[in-house]
């Protein structure tokens, strides 16, 4: 069996469980500060002759491609989960220098593992020999979720949903705009958000009568969808969010922010500005255009299973010359983790 090492670092606003870290031969925690991350990292590959790093989120990229070059026998592998020069938040200079960074860490790259087509495309580096490979999330159907798919709630208010964790990317005060707007045409709404975050951020959802109800666990998150009318992602910018796979499979019609993450898989019901969200509801209340976006939406995310994920994934161990092995080891330096499977 593969010696599969995790190592992890932790943030406050994304709460990780135990269970989070099981399926793992060895778990190990990062320490504070970005160049004992690099230095702990590298004397875990020391401990190998033949490894793959595969590194996700900017920082563990940052991290593992610091720790080391990359050579026929230590492959470093990279999934941005999206990149930070995306982030809208930050100023031109800043995301310029990040797309800078990333561009020269892509030439001690493997093989980059995108979670989306936007994703993929960015990953084509000018100049890079690094292969680019899509490597979809998974769509998360088991016990639990069976039990909650059925037929809609009914009643006299619409339950909106929204989730993740509560920052300026997933921009909390569109969908604060989105459920405004919608009152103010008359729609009895009723929205509830799946998820955390500084109180700073969290404000803009109270102030619109959001009620937050934090990180749940597995069980309870499809317990709260299964609640729900409609689920709304507000995100400005994304990698590939796994809360629209376990929205759709739960039944739940989504209604997306239109931005660049979307371009390459084109999901329906994108609006542009929060007051647009109203000719989607209005259709969506229909039964016969709810089953429509339904089936849309789900041939879109078709692709989204475990058996797509590691054909894919066996296509990115298995390049550049390499087999997987029972004998080989494998890490993984990660800068982030939720609580939440819709984090």
């Amino acid at each position: 069996m593969a010696n599969h090492v995790l190592v992890y670092a932790t943030r406050a606003d994304a709460p990780i469980r135990g269970a989070d870290l099981e399926g793992f031969s060895t778990v190990i925690e990062l320490p504070r500060g970005h160049a004992r991350r690099v230095l702990t990292i590298r004397k875990m590959i020391k401990r190998f002759s033949d490894v793959t790093v595969h590194a996700h989120s900017s920082l563990g990229g940052l991290y593992a491609r610091f720790a080391m070059p990359k050579s026929t026998s230590r492959r470093i592998v990279y999934t941005p989960h999206c990149y930070a020069f995306e982030r809208a938040d930050l100023p031109a200079l800043v995301r310029a220098l990040y797309w800078s960074a990333e561009w020269i860490l892509s030439f001690n790259t493997t093989v980059f593992a995108a979670c989306s087509p936007r994703e993929a495309e960015l990953s084509s580096w000018l100049g890079s020999r690094g292969r680019v490979e899509y490597v979809p999330n998974i769509y998360p159907r088991d016990s639990i979720l069976e039990l909650h798919e059925g037929p809609r709630r009914s009643g006299p208010r619409l339950r909106l949903v929204g989730a993740g964790r509560i920052a300026a990317q997933k921009d909390p005060g569109f969908f604060a705009a989105s459920v405004e707007a919608l009152r103010r045409k008359g729609f009895n709404v009723e929205a509830r958000w799946i998820g955390d975050g500084p109180p700073v951020w969290r404000k803009e959802l109270e102030g619109a009568g959001v009620d937050i109800l934090g990180w749940l666990d597995r069980e309870d998150v499809f317990t709260a969808l299964a609640e729900s009318d409609i689920y709304i992602h507000s995100a400005a910018w994304e990698g590939f969010p796994i809360g629209l796979l376990e929205a759709d499979a739960a039944g739940l019609p989504v209604i997306v922010r239109s931005a660049a993450w979307n371009r390459g898989l084109r999901i329906p019901n994108a609006i542009v500005q929060p007051t647009d969200i109203v000719g989607c509801v209005r259709k969506l209340m229909s039964s016969s255009d709810r089953l429509v976006a339904l089936e849309r939406q789900r041939n879109i995310f078709a692709g989204h299973t475990a058996d797509k994920l590691r054909v894919a994934l066996a296509r990115v161990y298995e390049t550049e010359r390499f087999q997987l092995r029972h004998d080989r080891p494998s890490l993984e330096p990660v800068d982030e983790a939720a609580g939440s499977p819709l984090a």
